[in-house]
């Protein structure tokens, strides 16, 4: 070999070499870029000692991962990049479904993705996006939308025969009254709005319809709510919807309303309405406000007499305290305290008798000490009337009030004084002026 021709091979070996350290350079070059791309650049290993750069030209050209790269991504700790290759797989998917596939883009962010999606869902296509498949030569792509537009348009013109609402005349797809048809059809309460809509559209049959729809749904839970699940007739028409709607709301129910229970042997519904009934009036108990005489009488009629004596025991402690008299020790329905307070509550004058045992009856409250030694003694008490404190003020504040009455009635000045006279027993001489 002549000595110009071991130039050549040399010169040529040497730009073999420059062309392999370059091509490695560009390979390092575009697995940077594909990291990049595929949200993997914490993965700092050489292109050519990892699995990655293999998958991510798999992701990169649309071809789905096997589940053993998959696992990969995963327990390298790649999520982000495994997600985007669950969203590369479903994006390869819905090409294929909607024959899409010739188009070589299969990154998530592609606006046909974004168009494949809405297929998916039957949702409507702007006029934008139809375009935009008939400017990429998608042709059957688009077909496929304008056969949903087509099934859309037929079940529209069905729902309008079914719900009676042919006098609107609009078959567009974008005319608010498909989705209230649907709503309507999928069995969906309507909105306030959709009803105010259908009002002004005069569609007063549908409106109608899809009433009488959301309340047979009402009437069959409310069956179900209390136990009245036997009985056949389903219609809201129904006595029983009635009686049932009544009873969400008070409670309680009428004579009627039990005998027509009774007739068809519905007796869980009544019981079911006097355990809410009871609970309601223990309710009112434990918040302190009065019974009625009907509640009263109601209890009493459905023997539950022990709720009235806890009822009137509750209303005892709650007078008892308001009137500093706690330590007095009876049970209300056999005291006369009880009565007595009860006429204060109400501002009654109290009998002669009343106040003749007021002044007879003491109640006993402890006696202040004053000794070192207190702790060592037992504790002493001291009886005290009960006409005292405030149910002296309270009596003494009645009286006045009615001789002041008296006064104005008769002009007997006798009845002014008497007035003045409790005023002042009542700790308030200012009333006497």
């Amino acid at each position: 070999m002549g000595e110009s021709q071991l130039e050549e091979t040399l010169e040529a070996i040497k730009q073999e070499q420059k062309h392999k350290v370059q091509e490695l350079r560009n390979l390092e070059f575009e697995f940077s870029k594909l990291k990049s791309k595929y949200k993997a650049t914490n993965y700092n290993v050489s292109w050519q000692s990892t699995h990655l750069y293999f998958i991510l030209l798999k992701l990169e050209s649309g071809t789905l991962l096997t589940d053993l790269e998959v696992q990969w991504l995963r327990r390298t700790g790649l999520y982000e990049t495994n997600q985007i290759a669950q969203e590369v797989k479903r994006f390869t998917q819905l090409k294929s479904q909607y024959k899409a596939s010739q188009y070589q883009d299969s990154y998530p962010d592609s606006f046909l993705y974004q168009i494949l999606k809405k297929l998916e869902v039957t949702e409507r296509l702007s006029d934008s996006e139809y375009n935009w498949l008939l400017n990429n030569q998608l042709l059957e792509t688009a077909e496929i939308f304008q056969q949903q537009e087509s099934e859309k348009e037929a079940q529209f013109a069905k729902l309008k025969d079914k719900y009676q609402a042919n006098l609107h005349s609009d078959l567009l797809l974008s005319s608010p009254l498909y989705p209230i048809l649907q709503n309507i059809d999928a069995k969906n309460d309507l909105s306030d709005s959709e009803i105010n809509w259908l009002e002004q559209q005069k569609l007063s049959e549908t409106i109608a319809i899809a009433q009488e729809l959301e309340q047979t749904r009402e009437f069959a839970a409310l069956k179900l709510k209390y136990k009245a699940t036997e009985y056949q007739d389903s219609s809201p028409k129904s006595h029983l919807y009635k009686i049932l709607k009544r009873l969400e709301f008070s409670n309680q129910l009428g004579e009627q309303d039990i005998n027509f229970l009774k007739k068809r042997k519905l007796t869980d519904i009544i019981e079911i309405a006097n355990e809410k009934y009871v609970s309601i009036l223990k309710s009112k108990i434990d918040s302190e406000e009065l019974l009625n005489e009907s509640e009263i009488e109601w209890l009493k009629n459905n023997r539950h007499e022990d709720i009235i004596i806890f009822a009137k025991q509750k209303h005892f402690a709650a007078l008892k305290s308001k009137y500093d008299v706690l330590r007095y020790q009876d049970k209300p329905h056999t005291s006369l305290l009880y009565t007595i307070l009860q006429k204060l509550e109400l501002k009654e004058r109290l009998e002669a008798t009343d106040v003749a045992w007021l002044q007879e009856t003491k109640v006993e409250v402890p006696l202040a000490t004053y000794s070192y030694d207190r702790w060592q003694q037992e504790p002493q008490h001291q009886g005290t009337k009960l006409f005292s404190g405030k149910i002296w003020i309270a009596y003494h504040t009645i009286e006045a009030n009615f001789y002041e009455q008296e006064f104005q009635r008769t002009d007997n000045k006798w009845n002014l004084a008497n007035a003045s006279s409790h005023w002042r027993k009542a700790d308030e001489p200012e009333h006497c002026n």
